[in-house]
């Protein structure tokens, strides 16, 4: 990581979640029944081992439904973080799986804001009053963007109808303490060079998550059964996926788009891959280009090149980008 971007990430820095959606389960049953339903260990929460899981939701092939994040937050209730799109069909799905349980579900997305701080003293959180309405904020370590960071998420009186514009408590914020709010390009940047997934994007029903690199963080391969868990474990055992995500330098200066198929430099030109993001300045490397995509497990080594159908040309480097060196 060049010293500009430590600056960079420690300048204290606010963004907001906007993408998310939100549940809140509550119950005696809520982690038992969980338990059967996501790729994590929920036991976790149930002991506190952890503040925070993230965990997947599958279907019967082991492809993605949802990435999920799940917090305690009340004395018997978890809040469920979801991407919004998928928000409706996760809320359908786990209501149908609910029989006997003693287990409650309520979408809460239009009453919970999410922001994201970053290079902020633990403190900050307790330094500024959010806007009245509220009635739980809980505090989170973060390191996910590659510095230290935290998120702080505000469940709103859901008597107010409508509920306070998540904008109000965000402006409430900037005006408590010297802050700036991050653009969309610089988020995104943050993201990619951290190699983050995200939905829409790497993301999707197409992708079995173990290729998105998320077999680390959201899933436990000694748990008991879930949704999905036979394709999951036959590709632990095999020790890899066909395809998996990579980092992607661009050659020169021309950028490659979203969705664009990627490709061997040899005579054959085997097609081997997809972009999923493009960064056209990414502050690691320089302002350089750079891109996210799915290449093939043969052509993955790092210094391997690789085109589109344009001609652009792409260098796989390993993720995250800090430290990597820009192509010439």
């Amino acid at each position: 990581m060049t010293d500009q971007q430590k600056i960079d990430r420690k300048s204290g820095a606010v963004f907001s979640r906007h993408e998310s959606g939100y549940l809140l389960i509550r119950g005696k049953d809520r982690f038992s029944w969980l338990q059967g339903m996501v790729s994590n260990d929920v036991r976790r929460l149930q002991n506190n081992e952890t503040n925070r899981l993230r965990a997947c939701i599958l279907n019967a092939t082991g492809h993605l439904l949802a990435n999920i994040t799940l917090f305690p937050f009340g004395e018997d209730t978890l809040l469920m973080e979801i991407p919004l799109p998928q928000t409706q069909k996760i809320y359908e799905i786990l209501d149908r799986f609910l029989i006997m349980e003693d287990v409650e579900l309520e979408d809460v997305s239009r009453w919970v804001s999410s922001r994201v701080y970053l290079g902020l003293p633990s403190s900050f959180h307790e330094d500024f009053s959010p806007a009245s309405g509220t009635t739980e904020t809980r505090n989170f370590p973060l390191s996910d963007y590659g510095g230290e960071g935290s998120e702080s998420i505000t469940l709103f009186d859901r008597s107010l109808n409508p509920p306070i514009p998540v904008g109000e408590l965000l402006s409430s914020v900037e005006d408590q303490a010297d802050v700036r709010f991050t653009s969309e390009n610089e988020r995104e940047a943050w993201r990619v060079e951290a190699g983050i997934p995200k939905w829409g994007n790497e993301l999707d029903e197409r992708v079995i998550p173990l290729e998105a690199n998320l077999g680390e963080t959201h899933f436990s391969f000694t748990k008991g059964c879930y949704v999905g868990q036979e394709i999951i474990a036959r590709i632990d055992s095999r020790g890899h996926t066909n395809r998996a995500l990579t980092g992607l330098i661009v050659k020169g200066n021309v950028l490659p788009e979203k969705e664009d198929k990627l490709f061997t430099t040899d005579e054959d030109a085997k097609e081997t891959g997809r972009i999923t993001s493009v960064v056209a300045e990414s502050p690691a490397l320089g302002n350089h280009p750079i891109a996210l995509g799915f290449v093939r497990h043969e052509h993955r080594a790092p210094g391997t090149q690789l085109k589109t159908e344009a001609g652009v040309t792409l260098i796989v480097t390993g993720l995250p980008f800090y430290g990597a060196t820009p192509a010439t």
